[in-house]
């Protein structure tokens, strides 16, 4: 019934998507179509096995609900990787051939500092990195950072990639059930199994949901805008997951009480305050937490994941540990696979990986995000840095060295984060709203691994595991096949 309910939901959101599409409501670029690419290609592996029967779930030696995919075929993995690259790729000629136009972000300069950091630590894999997946995410944060050609067409991406996710579990759902249900574990939501839709676990649909519903208030007004958060909001509510729900609910409030809406060509609101001081004050505690000397047990589990990356970064304080760091403890049998994708907290991450230098930088950019820019931009901006802010201190939502379901978040806050200008033509060109072309352009002030779990506890080398496909509960990975 609840996911009858849901499809025929899906159903009508894509309707009213498609019209506000096509009486050009929404902005759609190439910016759009990017962050599209990005997210889809992360999950296209995950729906083709679950059409596949190729996907299943089962307790591992840890007592934890792991996913047990059947890999998909290399050709299509090494296909979404040239997809990727091609989609940056032509990005960054696009904006090459508008010379009068140029963009740039300071926040994807900073990431990519970071991400520089890290790989340089880690030298037992570099050869792993150079042919796999950091090198390929450097290539997508360049075009991110410099040829994004609007605000708007990434917030579009965002808000459609969210809707789009949702709708394809519902329509799968009714193909079979069993593919977008999990059991509960420690968790269970009101529907008394977990909903998944269209990603490997209940926790990834959570977090991608979660961090939808700023891009769908962005991109929508009125009573549309209502509608379809209510129809994110309930797919969300399904997921049972905790930290997803509260970040929700908490930017929901404060978009509330700050309305950032589109209007005459920007992002306006009011009382822009609440935004900032609900990022920073997100921002410290999860820097803050866990450092706190919480007990193991702390947020199912999480304080022990924190201790190891805390005593290990107490060890390489400076430059970190390098971007397989995390992945040798696991080898080692520090934690089951529910836990091998992350330290679960943003910045603990960054100072494991890449030390108190990559985190600087990232810091630097991140400080970038949150007070540069004039009012258009902080109103466009603060509203989805602020679920990411909220959802770093159990979460890690950004990674610096894979490309996964949460890559087109990164992508996004680098394309929102974006500051350029643009020659008088192309001005012109984009103050025409009847214009076909007026979509291309818009004005720079505009608001614009597979990884199986512990079954004989087999060990694959942490250095290539940056050339094999990571799927653990909150994120998916593309397997990188492509050298660069």
């Amino acid at each position: 019934m609840l996911i009858a309910v849901l499809a025929a939901v899906s159903v009508i959101a894509l309707f009213v998507v498609a019209r506000q599409l096509r009486q050009r409501h929404l902005i759609w670029d190439a910016g759009t179509v990017f962050i599209l690419v990005l997210g889809w290609a992360a999950l296209i592996p995950v729906v083709l096995n679950k059409l596949s029967d190729g996907v299943m779930h089962s307790w591992n030696y840890w007592g934890e609900l792991v996913e047990v995919p059947i890999p998909v075929d290399p050709r299509v993995q090494s296909a979404l990787q040239y997809v990727i690259i091609g989609a940056s790729l032509l990005l960054l000629w696009r904006s090459v051939r508008d010379a009068d136009t140029w963009r740039i972000s300071l926040f994807g300069i900073a990431v990519m500092g970071t991400s520089f950091v890290a790989m340089a630590v880690d030298t037992s894999a570099y050869d792993s990195i150079i042919k796999g997946q950091p090198m390929v995410l450097l290539v997508v944060l360049v075009a991110a950072s410099f040829a994004t050609p609007s605000r708007e067409g990434a917030i579009t991406g965002g808000a459609l990639f969210t809707i789009s996710v949702c709708a394809t579990g519902a329509f799968l759902g009714l193909y079979a059930p069993d593919k977008v249900f999990m059991p509960c574990t420690d968790k269970c939501s009101l529907a008394g199994e977990l909903y998944m839709a269209a990603t490997p676990h209940s926790n990834t649909l959570g977090l991608i949901t979660a961090i939808g519903i700023p891009f769908v208030w962005l991109a929508f007004k009125g009573p549309i805008r209502f509608w379809m958060l209510v129809y994110i909001g309930a797919n969300l509510v399904v997921t049972g997951s905790r930290t997803s729900m509260f970040a929700a609910a908490a930017t929901l409030v404060v978009l509330a009480l700050t309305n950032p809406t589109h209007t005459g060509g920007s992002i306006v609101g009011r009382h822009r305050a609440f935004l900032t001081l609900g990022v920073v004050t997100s921002t410290a505690v999860a820097m803050i937490l866990p450092f706190t000397g919480q007990s193991d047990s702390f947020a199912t589990g999480r304080g022990y994941l924190w201790r190891i990356a805390v005593e290990q970064f107490e060890h390489t304080p400076f430059f970190g540990a390098g971007l397989t760091a995390w992945d040798r403890f696991y080898e080692a049998g520090e934690f089951g696979a529910a836990a091998a994708y992350s330290t679960h907290n943003q910045w603990l991450e960054l100072l494991l990986l890449a030390g108190v230098a990559g985190a600087v930088v990232f810091a630097l950019g991140w400080a970038i995000l949150v007070f540069g820019g004039d009012e258009s931009r902080k109103f466009t901006v603060l509203p989805v840095l602020l679920t990411v802010a909220l959802l770093s201190s159990t979460e890690r939502p950004l990674s610096i060295g894979l490309i996964n379901t949460m890559t087109w978040v990164l992508v996004a806050l680098v394309a929102l984060s974006s500051e350029g200008r643009q020659g008088q033509g192309r001005q012109a060109t984009a103050a025409t709203p009847s214009s076909n072309r007026s979509y291309r352009f818009m004005p720079a002030h505009g608001p614009s691994q597979s990884r199986t779990p512990d079954a004989g506890r087999t060990s694959t080398p942490a250095a290539s595991r940056l050339t094999t496909a990571v799927a653990m509960p909150g994120e998916v990975a593309i397997a990188p096949t492509v050298h660069l």
